[in-house]
């Protein structure tokens, strides 16, 4: 995780396919994600079905209309200033697992099985 988690992630997609607009596609991590604060891109795998491809943009876009990955490093800023602090961790952690979730409601339902056993799949909290 930190700078070099996202050095290291820059450098594996920087093999991505531009799909369209802000949306890249990528063998890399194997999940869809959002990368970069200022011009956010949505990667995907290319082994995500056609199917569940309109949804899954509809979710990371979601993720990038809430401000997520903005949040994420003003988290991961406050973590780094504040380490030693159980209850930051427990904060931090607590909200990096709560941000998939917050982003459920633009998923439809049913989805496929390839969808629903990447976690891709989540019912709204």
């Amino acid at each position: 995780a930190g700078l070099l988690g996202y050095i290291r992630l820059r450098w594996r997609v920087a093999d991505a396919v531009r799909l369209r607009e802000n949306i890249w596609q990528t063998d890399a991590p194997g999940a869809p994600f959002v990368l970069g604060l200022f011009r956010p891109r949505i990667y995907l795998p290319f082994s995500l079905a056609a199917e569940d491809e309109a949804a899954v943009i509809a979710h990371e876009q979601a993720h990038i209309r809430r401000k997520d990955p903005w949040l994420k490093l003003a988290g991961y800023l406050f973590l780094a200033v504040y380490w030693f602090h159980p209850l930051v961790w427990a904060a931090y952690i607590c909200f990096c697992g709560r941000r998939p979730r917050r982003c459920a409601g633009p998923i439809p339902r049913p989805c496929s099985a390839a969808l629903r056993s990447s976690g891709g799949c989540r019912s709204a909290p």
